[in-house]
């Protein structure tokens, strides 16, 4: 349980283990097995991340991001996440794009959005994989490339991710970056209702009906 893992986690911190540190830290931040303590998580964190371990960096960002616990700082949280986007993290890269792409504690930069998207994108990071293919379809940050958006929101709905089954749907509705079918559109946009998603079900209105189900692929496991 959360007592014992907290009793646990705090031998392994007091060594100076970073890991140890990182998800110390997060028990504090939740109030999980202990009483929550933003002070305690924030000192933690910045141990963690001073030793270069990539999860705490990008933990650390997030608070300076939103001002959590510390002085909001976008500048300081940027630095951070490069950081931990340099050493491979996908959230960081991810969550760098989106620095980028707002110009939020930096130049606004699509092309670097770009570059940070795909690169988590590859890893497999559904949120960055849509919104690569976002950039893709509108020839912003990069060449435009509607196959290759395609691409990029199938492999990000195959994980689940509604916002990228809705975009799907919306270019076999269309044929744009796929060939026009509108039993696959209908059943991704049934699939994205299902997970909560209004726009999906106001396009499931508007369109005739089909056969409920439509050849879709199968999402991974």
């Amino acid at each position: 349980d959360d007592a014992k893992a907290f009793a646990w986690i705090s031998k392994a911190a007091a060594q100076n283990l970073p890991a140890a540190q990182n998800y110390l830290a997060a028990l504090y931040a939740e109030g999980r097995g202990t009483q929550k303590d933003e002070a305690k998580a924030l000192e933690l964190y910045q141990k963690a991340a001073a030793q270069h371990y990539p999860d705490a960096q990008y933990n650390l960002a997030t608070l300076y991001a939103a001002g959590k616990g510390v002085e909001k700082d976008p500048k300081k949280a940027v630095k951070l996440l490069r950081r931990a986007a340099s050493r491979g993290l996908p959230d960081a890269q991810y969550a760098l794009g989106i620095m980028y792409a707002a110009g939020f504690g930096v130049n606004k930069n699509e092309e670097q959005a770009a570059h940070w998207y795909f690169a988590a994108a590859q890893k497999g990071h559904p949120q960055a994989q849509n919104k690569l293919g976002v950039l893709l379809m509108e020839g912003r940050g990069a060449q435009k490339d509607e196959i290759k958006a395609a691409n990029w929101f199938k492999r990000a709905a195959e994980q689940g991710y509604t916002p990228a089954e809705y975009n799907l749907a919306r270019l076999y509705e269309t044929g744009r970056g796929v060939p026009e079918n509108r039993e696959i559109a209908q059943a991704l946009y049934r699939r994205s209702a299902a997970h909560g998603n209004p726009k999906a079900e106001k396009r499931l209105k508007a369109m005739p009906k089909t056969p409920a189900g439509g050849a879709v692929f199968n999402k991974k496991r």
